[in-house]
């Protein structure tokens, strides 16, 4: 099972904009008590550039997260189908 930042970015990938709740319910399921263990992963992957963060924090405008730049694919024919 991958560790909690490559769950944390593998889901990012999937669904961008996706907030701590989001991404701890698709994680550990809506009905989980692990919500502690995801944030500080988030902040951790922040800090070191993977991701970027948008809007101000609150229940109008929460905090959502994206993967700061697009993994290398190498031969994108294969994802155009060309």
């Amino acid at each position: 099972m991958a560790n909690y930042r490559e769950q944390i970015q593998n889901r990012l990938q999937m669904r961008p904009g996706m907030t701590v709740k989001e991404l701890t319910d698709a994680i550990f399921g809506p009905e989980n008590r692990f919500g502690q263990r995801i944030n500080p992963q988030v902040l951790i992957l922040m800090s070191k550039g993977a991701l970027l963060r948008e809007g101000a924090g609150g229940i109008r405008d929460p905090h959502r997260y994206y993967l700061a730049a697009a993994p290398a694919l190498g031969n994108t024919a294969s994802k155009t189908g060309r």
